[in-house]
This record gives structure tokens, C-alpha cells and sequence, in this order.
């Protein structure tokens, strides 16, 4: 079916609100496709030389083009933290850039500042003198700023750095890889420490599949380096961390990993893919010890080429963390379904759609079963956050349907997340979605979307398409990253449109054109937010998770308070009724417990609110 696009129905949209998820039919979730492997082709970079900026008919949301690519590859899972907020107001960004195809000789890191009033002229050049791709991009120490990306080569990973952001000359160090494996590639950096001076960097050995050889029984080795002089020397160099070893894996792929932005010596990051496991590794002390913590548990853990398997639910190999100000990891990620039929080729589902939303006092989907992930069983949870949209409300999702359709990113329709979370506990989440009312006639348009929540990932606020105005009616956003300061009155982040769904560099593998480098200052109060909620009242109590988590008997929360409060818990199930009543009346300040009795509840998801005078904290709890 061919959607029509009309002028006067893109002008006449509101960038608020959406009717309702849409069901995607039955035909699409089960139709499957094989994943094109990768080469060392694949990861290779063009720029234009007049600068563009645009104020959307919504004057809270402007927007500036940076800068240009024809390299539109930005990342084959993750997206890099490429974009920086500081706290004078100034903002730096990056990006693959190349404008020389097919074969971008000229590949490196496109960058450009916003000095408090403008942003600069569009850069022709990269920053580094090397080809290169994959930048990361973190301030450095009291006012510095450096990138990290590939080289491709002996020389492993280039540091661009200086000490003044936006001004200066750019000094390099590199980081070579482990001996008789000098190159690193699709490296992740964060910067950390009191003083933001200490750099983080993971990255992997190139697998055998791009000319690599095993490194410590691992087809692409992750590796993790830390140095605390801008990169000149690294104390800790090229780590196998216990738990991303082979004793748990086969090897890793390109950016199928991602690090939150560090909370002083607190550091976390995400591996895995929808054939590994995906799990957390996390560090309180900067990086000298780690935890691992399971996330999904794959059902075929350990695949390699051989394994026939049945057909699962898994990751979409897309995903993104932050941690709030207990140092709590906050996960969103996309679901998928996957097949090895022969035991060589790997096949996904197009069409199977859903961001899920997890955090650190939540189960982990650890049973290794083939519908842990089932996004219709997450969905009556309540943790799909990202999902398809019924925009025009008619009960169906009208997409075009044709085998060019989606545009190939490996991704699931809703997918590309990005979170952030301000000081005030407020959570931002991004995502790329295939936007069912804008299409080009063979394959539908993804449109950049957000959502926000103020009590602890619970509820979030109705989708925005911020990209819905006539601007962008026929353009593909995609590969967005937020800046991870969102403490002002807006939110930072970069992206990638173009005029084509899909890619030129793999995937549809479509002609090179000119894509654009945008960035999106996004006012809070147009994600349904109110000024109340973005400021509010100081808490004088706090609520601990249940536990234990998930139960079938009985569960203990307990409360801190800071006063003399009337004291009361209350617990709500997934349609609003209330199902448990506790209260205790006046009590001192000081620690209360309430216990929860689920002996007449049936198994779910319920959540609990706790009240002392006229504040309430509310928690998710599972019950058995």
C-alpha cells in the first residue's frame, strides 16, 4: 500500500501527542530477513561548504545544520556520545564526516562549536590529519575538550585534544592495541574523575571477519584502557575485564557497546547484541574493579557459526544508559526476533518493534528463554516505552508495504535511544521511529521522537515527533545522541536527515548524497512537562525498592524520614485500582518499614506509592 503524503495534512500536524500505539499486523512481525554480514568495507567518509540553520514553526524548538556528510554511517548499533552541553552554555559536536566517495580518502571527524551565540561555519575538513571515523567526543579537565575515533590501521586509536574548547590547535596522542594486535576499532571514550581529566576508553580487536585474528580466545577482543594525562601514557592498558572474557563470550562486533556518563569515579557501560548476552559492567572506583550484571540472558549465549537455533526474542543490538544521582543505571533498548536456520546465516524481523525501559531495581530478563523478551508481554508489564504510532488515529498502521520497506539499519522500527536524566530525577528519552504518515513512496520516513518522565521511569509523557514540520517532512533523522547535560531549560542533541530512507554506505546501499549534521535545542516544556514538575519540591523522605523483587509472599519497603510525617502506602495495579492500603498514621522521623502482603494478589505487575504528609514516591513492584 502506497501512502499518499499530503502538504496540507504535514502543516496542519501539532508536534504534540499521538492517538495511540499502533498494532502492527500479524504479516509484518513474522516476516524475516537475512542480516547482510559486514565488511572492511563497510566502515569507511564528504562535507559542503554553505552553512543552514532553521527555526521550526514552534519557536520553543530551533534547530542549525553543522555541518554535512556523505558518509552517512554513523554507527552500526550504538551512537557515539558525540555531542557535549557545557555549563557556560557553550556546546561542541562531532560526527563521521566524508565528502570524497565512493572511497573517502578524506574520512575523520567532523566538528564544530557553539560559542554562547553562534555556531561556526560548517567544516570541509576534518580535525585530525589521519583518516579516522567513529569519534567519541567528553569535555576534558577544567575547560578542555577531546575526541577519540579509529584509525583503521597500526597506529589503533587517535586522541584529539586541547585545553580550551572551541579554540587552539588540536594536540593528538594514539592508543595502539595489544601486541600483534596494534589496531582498535568502533572505540567508546568518557571522561571522568574530580576533575573530568581521567579518560575512559573501551574498543576491540578487529575480527576475523575484517582481517583480525583472536586475541585471548575472543573474535574481537573488547579492551579497556584509562589514562590521566590526556592520553600520553594509560595505566590501565588494553583489559580483557573479567566477565567480557571468553570464559562468557565469543567475540564482539563493531559499537555493540556504550558507556553512561560517568558520575565522578561512578562508571558504567553496555555490552551485547542480539546474539550475545547483554549485560552491565559497572565500576565505583573509577575503573580498578568491576560488577557484571545480566540483562537479558541470550538463549544461545555462546553462538558461532554451527548453531542452528529456534527463533527468539532478543536485542536489537541498540541501546543506551544513564546513571540518575543514586548512581542507578537506567537502561533503554530496542527488541527484535532472530533465527539461524542453517547455522550460518542470521536472519531478523523487520518489523518486530519495542523500546523497553529497565533500570538497576528491576528483574533481569536472566531465564535464557526464547520469549523473555516477547514485546507483547513487556508491553502489558509496562516497560515498552518506544513503540509504532498511530499519528492519524484510524486504528491501523499505514505504512507501505513492499519488500524495499523498512530502510536497513538492522534496527527495529522504534529504535536509536538515547536517555538522559537531569538533577531533578526528570528522565529524556530520544529515539529514531518509522513515522507512518511520511513515506517517499517505497519506504517510510524515521522521524526523531521524545518522551519524558518525572517519577522514576514509571510513566513518561505522550510522544513527540520533533521533527514533524514542513522541514522535515521528507527527510530521514536518524542516529540521534543528547547531549548528557540536561539541567537548563533545554536539551542538546545532534542527528543525521537526509532526503532517502536508508544508507549508502550498507544496508539499501542506496546513491551517495549530501546528509546533513543537525542540531536539535529542544525546550523542556514541549515534552508535555510543567513547570512544577521540572522544579519540584524538594523531597524530605526517601523510599527504598521493595525487596525482596520479584515476590509471591511477602516484601519489605522501607522509608527514611528527614521529619514528623503522617505516613501511608498504598499499592495500585496496572489498571489503577487500588488493591492494598497501609497506613500508619503519625510517626517520627527516622527509618519505617511496611510489609507487603501479596497472598491475595495475582501474579503482574503493580506499583506501590508511598505518602508522608503531601509528598508520594512511587516504585514498581512484580509479584510471582
Amino acid at each position: 500500500m502506497k501512502k499518499i503524503v499530503l502538504l496540507g495534512l504535514a502543516l496542519g500536524m501539532g508536534t504534540f501527542g499521538f492517538a495511540q500505539r499502533a498494532n502492527i499486523p500479524s504479516n509484518l512481525r513474522n516476516k524475516s530477513a537475512l542480516v547482510k554480514k559486514a565488511t572492511s568495507e563497510t566502515f569507511n567518509f564528504k562535507k559542503s561548504p554553505n552553512a543552514a540553520s532553521a527555526t521550526k514553526g514552534n519557536t520553543t524548538l530551533e534547530e542549525a545544520q553543522i555541518g554535512n556528510t556523505r558518509y552517512d554511517l554513523q554507527t552500526n548499533s550504538n551512537t557515539q556520545n558525540r555531542i557535549y552541553a557545557f555549563e557556560d552554555g557553550t556546546v561542541g559536536a562531532t560526527w563521521t564526516q566524508g565528502l570524497d566517495d565512493p572511497n573517502f580518502a578524506d574520512r575523520g571527524t567532523g566538528y564544530n562549536y557553539f560559542d554562547g551565540s553562534a555556531w561556526g561555519d560548517m567544516p570541509t575538513e576534518r580535525i585530525e590529519a589521519v583518516r579516522n571515523g567513529w569519534p567519541s567526543y567528553a569535555n576534558w579537565g577544567a575547560n578542555g575538550e577531546i575526541t577519540c575515533s579509529h584509525t583503521g590501521g597500526a597506529d589503533g586509536l587517535i586522541l584529539s585534544r586541547r585545553e580550551n574548547k572551541g579554540t587552539g590547535e588540536w594536540e593528538y596522542s594514539y592508543l595502539q592495541g595489544p601486541d600483534g594486535n596494534p589496531d582498535l576499532l568502533w572505540p567508546r571514550m568518557v571522561t571522568g574523575g574530580e576533575n573530568n581529566d581521567v579518560i575512559h576508553v573501551i574498543a576491540i580487536t578487529p575480527p576475523t571477519a575484517n582481517g583480525g585474528t583472536v586475541h585471548e580466545g575472543l573474535d574481537g577482543a573488547l579492551l579497556y584502557s584509562r589514562s590521566t594525562d590526556g592520553g600520553e601514557t594509560w595505566e590501565i592498558h588494553n583489559l580483557v575485564i573479567p566477565g567480557t572474557d571468553s570464559e562468557s563470550n565469543v567475540g564482539f562486533v563493531g559499537d555493540t557497546y556504550t558507556w553512561a556518563e560517568p558520575k565522578g569515579d561512578n562508571i558504567a557501560f553496555l555490552v551485547g547484541d542480539g546474539w550475545t548476552d547483554f549485560y552491565m559492567m559497572k565500576s565505583n572506583d573509577g575503573g580498578d574493579t568491576w560488577e557484571k550484571t545480566m540483562i537479558w540472558a541470550n538463549p544461545y549465549p555462546m553462538w558461532e557459526e554451527g548453531t542452528v537455533t529456534d527463533t527468539f526474542y532478543d536485542i536489537d543490538g541498540s541501546f543506551h544508559i544513564a546513571l540518575d544521582n543514586d548512581n542507578k543505571a537506567n537502561v533503554v533498548f530496542g527488541v527484535n526476533r532472530a533465527l539461524s536456520e542453517n547455522g550460518t546465516d542470521k536472519s531478523w524481523f523487520p518489523w518486530v518493534d519495542g523500546v523497553v525501559y529497565w533500570n538497576e531495581d528491576m528483574p533481569a530478563y536472566t531465564d535464557g528463554g526464547l520469549h523473555d523478551l516477547d514485546p507483547d508481554v513487556l508491553d502489558e508489564a509496562g516497560s515498552i516505552i518506544g513503540y509504532a504510532l498511530d499519528v492519524n488515529g484510524n486504528g491501523e498502521w499505514d505504512i507501505v508495504d513492499g519488500d524495499d520497506n523498512p530502510a536497513k539499519y538492522y534496527v527495529s522500527p522504534t529504535s536509536m535511544s538515547q536517555i538522559a536524566i537531569a538533577n531533578d530525577g526528570t528522565m529524556y528519552f530520544f529515539c529514531a521511529a518509522i513515522m507512518e504518515t511520511f513515506d517517499d513512496g517505497s519506504q517510510n520516513y524515521r522521524h526523531i521522537v521524545a518522551r519524558a518522565s518525572t517519577d522514576n521511569g514509571i510513566t513518561w509523557s505522550e510522544p513527540v515527533d520533533l521533527t514533524d514540520d514542513v522541514l522535515h517532512m521528507f527527510d530521514e533523522c536518524v542516529f540521534p545522541s543528547v547531549a548528557a547535560n540536561v539541567d537548563g531549560d533545554f536539551i542538546s542533541l545532534v542527528y543525521q536527515a537526509d532526503a532517502q530512507p536508508g544508507l549508502a554506505v550498507r544496508g539499501d546501499e542506496d546513491d551517495y548524497t549530501d546528509n546533513k549534521m543537525i542540531y536539535m535545542k529542544v525546550d523542556k516544556n514541549q515534552l508535555g512537562l510543567t513547570t512544577s514538575i521540572q522544579n519540584p519540591e524538594v523531597k524530605t523522605f526517601s523510599v527504598s525498592q521493595n525487596m525482596p523483587n520479584p515476590f509471591n509472599s511477602t516484601s519489605t519497603v522501607k522509608v527514611a524520614l528527614q521529619q514528623n510525617a503522617n505516613l501511608s502506602l498504598e499499592v495500585i495495579n496496572m489498571v489503577g485500582q487500588k488493591v492494598i492500603e497501609l497506613n500508619k498514621g503519625a510517626v517520627t522521623a527516622g527509618t519505617h518499614s511496611f510489609v507487603i502482603d501479596a497472598s491475595n494478589l495475582e501474579s503482574g505487575v503493580y506499583f506501590y506509592n508511598v505518602k508522608a504528609n503531601n509528598q508520594i514516591t512511587t516504585k514498581k513492584m512484580i509479584v510471582k
